[in-house]
């Protein structure tokens, strides 16, 4: 139900519309221009849309095992880049391809550049083209993703001093101008085309001056990673001490490698704290894993056990596998604890690039030794990859979609040295621990591999549907699905014309794409939560109220306007919420409920034309979202509950008791108005007798 975005953006450049000055759109236009070309050649169909997003995915993987191939084993490079594959698809709302991964392919394509213009450095006719190239990519990522170019300059302008204060490059100077000579390229032409439609202020005020829908700027570039460092404090002393113990390992001195064993001890020591300290039944599992992956490692180091280290460790994980599969298996499913350590690994992977960096240019500078440039551009690549997608990222950590560079780039940093890609049991225990994560990944994918706000796909079992529409030939579906868009479809279309306008709430667009319909009676063709700022939100809900759309679509997400308040206003009501207020004061007096399927809703304007077709799957489903409550919180005093009421520390009901005292306060007329509440243990009520209901619960999440 979340497809369909850029499609719409399409439609309207179809038309004849200008980004920013007929229509908002909060990126810079390169994603635009991407998505068009892209819709364009599949033709109408997404499976087409995908396959071109597949391939972008497979130039991605290319890239970065031409790189990796250079100092690490090419079957350790394609597992490296395979994985990083598999991570980058590992989130809930991994559609085949989207800007995130289109900022990756660039990151990507410029790391490829700085190894060309590195190796061509004494060639300045080469070396320049080259840096031409860096800026022409530059370019393009300003025109992809703020957070990308923001990243970029940071983490490529800090690489770039450090080649010049170690005199790897003497003409530094002429290096940035010839940067800078291609970065211009396609700025001049971008901003041509904006100047030219008069669309240059709006580009610059929607893209870089209001970034209120993903908080303020400091928050963007600083606070976030800030809070991700300090959040995983254990994480990163553990790393320091793997590092360390990597490092001495790798030297032949035999003194040293018993210091090897030391560090390591340590880094196993607080990365065990670190992952035991959650207090998570699956995050131990983890722990597990990694400590007889540790285990193998440092009991080859001893001659009398190298020969039975790895058997042994295998015959232990095998051994508590068959103890408690059950549970295992339990945990491997979706949206379990095992599938959220993706990120969290990558997060430190993330961090791991920080210490590397600073460890490697410290000691080479110590001992007078050469530096590996070709490690320090992937390194750094890596940074920015995980840098960018922090910056955009409402959670603390970096998003999945960072896997594509970042895994890779962690793969030729750990393997570039002969020792450690000669040590069979050491990568056989690195390819341990990536099955183990490829079955976790696996099993997202099959059970339901997209599940963003209100929008769960079934298991790859239930999907035995197809449905007659073009665009989604090729596709599909559970006989939930089939309805969903089949009947509400039908329903659109029976009941609209070329001249009507569908308008989806908070993000559905999907059916405009179907309908091939692209009226707007706004300005925002799309209102979802952490794409459209506070202020054009607010003056969108003054057009519609002037000018009401013919066909509304509702999609019921509960929780997930609260949540983004929480995450990106700090508590503090969403410009979304006057959007609520105006349908919540229309839609029993000007509109018609005409379809509904799931949380799905459809509407019709009481324009005085005949309804000609409705279809209603449940006609007790309520649109609770659409329902407007006042945001700000009633004062609520003497709770017997633990917590405070916030989206981050609810009031818990553990009990029956808890929620006997919960059914009561309501009862009795106590307001939970902007509290949040989360139930914490199963409550069986089966043995109670005549209990008494909660008399009102339809606006508690």
């Amino acid at each position: 139900m979340s497809e369909g975005w850029a499609q719409f953006y399409n439609g309207l450049l179809d038309q004849g519309k200008i980004p920013y000055r007929d229509f908002y759109f909060h990126l810079p236009p390169l994603n635009l221009l991407n998505d068009y070309i892209i819709w364009k050649l599949s033709f109408g169909y997404f499976i087409i849309y995908r396959m071109w997003r597949l391939a972008e995915r497979i130039l991605i993987v290319e890239i970065m095992y031409y790189l990796l191939i250079k100092k690490v084993k090419p079957s350790i490079a394609f597992v490296g880049c395979f994985m990083g594959a598999v991570f980058g698809s590992a989130t809930v709302f991994d559609l085949g391809g989207d800007y995130n991964q289109l900022q990756q392919l660039l990151i990507a394509l410029i790391a490829y550049t700085l190894i060309k213009y590195i190796e061509n450095i004494k060639i300045p006719k080469k070396k320049y083209g080259w840096c031409i190239a860096t800026g022409i990519i530059g370019g393009l990522m300003f025109l992809t993703k703020q957070p990308l170019v923001l990243a970029s300059l940071v983490c490529f302008g800090i690489m770039m001093v450090f080649l010049w204060i170690l005199k790897i490059d003497k003409n530094i100077f002429r290096t940035i101008f010839f940067v800078v000579l291609g970065a211009s390229i396609p700025l001049c032409i971008a901003g041509a085309y904006l100047i030219n439609n008069n669309a240059i202020h709006d580009f610059i005020y929607q893209v870089f001056q209001d970034t209120g829908s993903k908080g303020s700027l400091y928050e963007i570039v600083f606070g976030r990673i800030l809070t991700t460092i300090k959040n995983n404090i254990f994480g990163i002393l553990s790393l320091i001490f793997c590092i360390l113990s990597y490092y001495m390992y790798i030297n032949q001195n035999q003194i040293r490698k018993n210091y090897a064993f030391m560090f390591g001890i340590l880094g196993g020591i607080f990365g065990s704290y670190y992952i035991w300290n959650t207090g998570d039944v699956a995050k131990r599992v983890i722990l597990f894993f990694l400590l007889m992956t540790l285990l193998v490692s440092f009991l080859t180091l001893n001659n009398r056990y190298k020969k039975i280290a790895f058997p042994l460790v295998i015959c232990v994980e095998f051994i508590c596998l068959i103890i408690n599969p059950k549970h295992l298996a339990q945990t491997i499913y979706l949206d379990t604890a095992l599938f959220r350590e993706v990120p969290e690994l990558l997060t430190l992977i993330f961090i791991f690039f920080i210490i590397w960096i600073l460890y490697d240019i410290i000691t080479k500078r110590i001992k007078n030794e050469n530096y590996d440039t070709h490690g320090i551009i992937i390194a750094f690549s890596g940074l920015a990859s995980g840098y960018a997608t922090i910056m955009s990222n409402g959670e603390v950590g970096v998003v999945p979609s960072c896997g594509f560079i970042l895994f890779p780039a962690f793969t030729y940093l750990i393997f570039k040295n002969k020792t450690i890609q000669n040590n069979k049991y050491f990568v056989l225990s690195f390819n341990g621990i990536l099955v183990t994560f490829f079955g976790i990944c696996l099993s997202q994918k099959l059970v339901s591999p997209y599940s963003w706000w209100g929008d769960p796909i079934p298991s790859y079992w239930e999907k035995t549907e197809t449905v007659n529409i073009k665009a989604l030939k090729g596709f599909k579906f559970s006989p939930l699905e089939k309805k969903k868009y089949e009947d509400l479809n039908r329903v659109i279309g029976e009941n609209t014309d070329k001249g009507s306008v569908i308008w989806g709430f908070p993000h559905t667009k999907v059916f405009n794409i179907f309908q091939e319909n692209y009226n707007m009676n706004g300005f925002v063709p799309v209102e979802f939560y952490d794409v459209c700022a506070d202020d054009f939100a607010i003056e969108e809900a003054k057009l519609l109220a002037k000018n009401k759309p013919d066909i509304v679509i509702w999609q019921d997400m509960p929780g997930a306007l609260e949540a983004h308040e929480e995450i990106y206003r700090g508590g503090n009501p969403l410009g979304q919420r006057e959007l609520q207020k105006w349908f919540s004061s229309v839609k029993e007096k000007d509109y018609k409920l005409i379809g509904q399927v799931d949380n799905v809703f459809v509407y019709k304007l009481k324009d005085g034309q005949p309804i000609t077709e409705t279809f209603i799957e449940r006609k007790s489903a309520e649109n609770i979202t659409s329902n407007y409550v006042d945001p700000t919180p009633e004062v609520v005093d003497d709770i017997e509950l633990e917590g405070l009421g916030t989206i981050k520390d609810p009031y818990l009901i553990s009990s029956i008791e808890d929620l006997e005292y919960f059914r009561d306060s309501v009862n009795s007329g106590t307001s939970f108005n902007g509290q949040f509440l989360k139930q914490t243990a199963n409550i069986d009520l089966s043995e109670i007798n005549n209990w008494d209901p909660i008399e009102s619960v339809k606006y508690f999440v």
